[in-house]
């Protein structure tokens, strides 16, 4: 498959959170106007564009996030902006009572009708089964922040962010990558660094102290790369442009920060 040139998008709520008051109009006009290319659109912006009074005449939820996802999707087109990709389906793991997975799978299904909507390609992270599905539209989804705070990291870590073996264990993971996976089955490169997470997390938005640290860190002290982050993200994005890619290159920020209420 061949391989375009670079563009760059930005994740929705990496603009402001939509419970916070920025609009999905808004951060579309926000994203043309600072020279990206496309966004990553995540649900719970199209959930709060759908209950806007614009989508009141639909009687059910799943009319009103179609009619929202189109709605979005022109609004996108008319700026010259691509809708990249609809944010990962979640909350599918770990069920046990058969209603509930029905439930998801129904749920599942209604976000693919969603994507058709919008669409977005609907990407794979997993590289076994990309041999076996053998689609053009099943690619590897890379993520700098995923990659770098699993293989190097340490939450929680103020002293010591990444562990001592932390680079050195990333990087060899980087090479098996390079080694076994074709540029054309990355479909998708989301970047983002973090900084340490707070273990109390004083100050956070969504406090959840249950959650593993990882998860802490990812919700709560996702920035934007080369803005002062403590993971080795750029051993992962020199991987993967040495690689060739040219492809999709998404930002990503998930930090309280997001949650003000200032329209600047």
């Amino acid at each position: 498959m061949a391989q375009q040139g670079i563009r760059v998008a930005i994740c929705s709520n990496a603009m402001g959170k939509s419970r916070a008051g920025h609009s999905i109009a808004v951060k579309l006009e926000a994203a043309k106007r600072h020279g990206f290319d496309g966004i990553e659109l995540v649900m719970e912006c199209l959930e709060s564009h759908s209950e806007s009074e614009k989508f009141a005449s639909y009687n059910s939820r799943a009319d009103r996030l179609r009619a929202a996802a189109l709605d979005i999707r022109k609004s996108a087109s008319a700026l010259s902006l691509d809708i990249v990709t609809l944010n990962p389906f979640g909350a599918f793991d770990g069920l046990a009572k058969g209603e509930d997975v029905e439930a998801r799978l129904q749920e599942a299904e209604l976000w693919l009708q969603i994507c058709q909507v919008l669409q977005a390609p609907i990407l794979q992270q997993v590289r076994d089964i990309l041999g076996h599905v053998d689609l053009p539209n099943v690619r590897h989804c890379i993520d700098t922040f995923h990659i770098a705070a699993r293989e190097a990291g340490d939450p929680f870590n103020v002293l010591s962010p990444v562990k001592a073996d932390g680079v050195a264990r990333l990087r060899n993971s980087m090479v098996e990558f390079s080694r076994t996976v074709k540029v054309s089955d990355i479909g998708y490169f989301q970047l983002s660094d973090a900084t340490v997470a707070d273990k109390e997390q004083r100050g956070y938005p969504m406090r959840d102290l249950k959650q593993p640290p990882f998860m802490t860190q990812s919700r709560n002290c996702r920035i934007f790369p080369c803005e002062h982050g403590v993971l080795p993200v750029l051993e992962v994005a020199k991987t993967v442009f040495e690689m060739g890619y040219r492809g999709w290159v998404s930002m990503e920020v998930f930090h309280p920060g997001m949650w003000k209420r200032d329209p600047g």
